[in-house]
């Protein structure tokens, strides 16, 4: 957490700048007002992404970061410094209105993609799983009291506006279109329901209606293969929509992402529903890397049981151990909130 805030604060004087510039009443834009999502893990110096991707508002989920290690008291500000950077990210992220206060609206999101990838430079799109994440970090840190180490002490509050607004659009996009307008079934919303269990959790409103949640649920046969989840597809393109790591397969099916299974088994541990997340929480070991000990590949290429060249994927193990874990505590009758990668 203290690594992260020194980054962040590298970019306070661009994190100020678009929040006057919102202030104005003027739009941002992907090139001027975006933070860089990769840093280096020695010096901390900004790491642009692939091809200038770098607005991924899904960063807000630094938000939902800090309040649940305050909240778990495994972490505090250092001083009033401390306070005020984590308001002004706050306004940051609020600065933007879901991804919609942009010029072009939108951002590259979780997976990193917009249009025009390979044309030219890529165009952000909005994406519901973007908006869903900004959602939960502002759902997350709302009224929640800060105390910093030096004694100084800030309350978060966020309107009730601005919630309804992201519950809003999140709820109307998973039912009229789904994440895009051609991506109908997204392992991103994998994601959006398991911030919505614990949101729910801890007796907070939840994110998602109940139809939506169980639109979610649905959608997990379009996406579980044998070996993962592929991360997107459609109505009329199951197999073949995300052409990341595709020409791996002899099919040209997409890939087989392992992290799925480690989402789907939190997902059901948090429903109650142990016997399902037992289920995954096997396919998903069941994906170790059979050419290393390293432990769980990113993904495997379409319809083979070969994995890709990313191995290990911290993120796909991280959860495999936050899974089996949470699945012990409910199998205990305990539980807790996890999170949620």
């Amino acid at each position: 957490t203290k690594t992260l805030l020194c980054y962040f604060r590298q970019s306070l004087p661009m994190l100020q700048t678009a929040i006057a510039t919102a202030q104005l009443g003027q739009t941002l834009s992907d090139d001027r007002h975006a933070i860089m999502p990769r840093l280096h893990p020695l010096t901390l110096e900004p790491l642009p992404a692939d091809q200038g991707k770098n607005l991924q508002l899904d960063m807000a989920e630094i938000l939902t970061h800090i309040a649940q290690v305050v909240r778990h008291d495994l972490w505090q500000p250092a001083s009033s410094q401390d306070l005020d950077l984590i308001e002004t990210l706050v306004a940051y992220f609020l600065a933007w209105d879901y991804s919609l206060n942009a010029d072009p609206p939108g951002d590259f999101g979780i997976w990193e993609e917009g249009v025009g990838g390979t044309t030219g430079d890529p165009i952000p799109i909005v994406h519901t799983s973007t908006i869903a994440t900004m959602l939960t970090g502002f759902s997350q840190i709302q009224g929640l009291t800060l105390w910093a180490d030096d004694g100084t002490q800030r309350a978060i509050a966020i309107s009730d506006t601005v919630l309804s607004r992201g519950f809003e659009l999140v709820n109307q996009r998973l039912q009229t279109m789904g994440e895009t307008d051609d991506r109908t079934y997204d392992l991103t919303h994998l994601i959006v329901l398991n911030d919505h269990l614990d949101l729910v959790a801890l007796g907070k409103p939840g994110i998602l209606t109940e139809a939506n949640v169980q639109r979610i649920l649905a959608s997990f046969p379009k996406l579980e293969r044998d070996r993962g989840f592929v991360r997107y597809a459609s109505a009329a393109n199951l197999d073949g929509l995300d052409a990341y790591h595709q020409a791996g397969s002899p099919r040209g099916r997409s890939a087989e992402w392992t992290l799925g299974f480690g989402y789907a088994a939190l997902i059901y541990t948090k429903l109650g529903q142990l016997e399902t997340a037992q289920d995954y929480i096997a396919k998903l070991k069941n994906c170790f890397d059979p050419q290393t000990s390293l432990g769980l590949p990113e993904a495997y290429f379409g319809g083979t049981a070969q994995p890709v060249p990313i191995s290990p994927l911290t993120w796909a193990n991280a959860l495999y151990l936050i899974a089996t874990m949470l699945w012990l505590g409910g199998r205990e009758g305990g539980g807790s909130e996890s999170n949620s990668g």
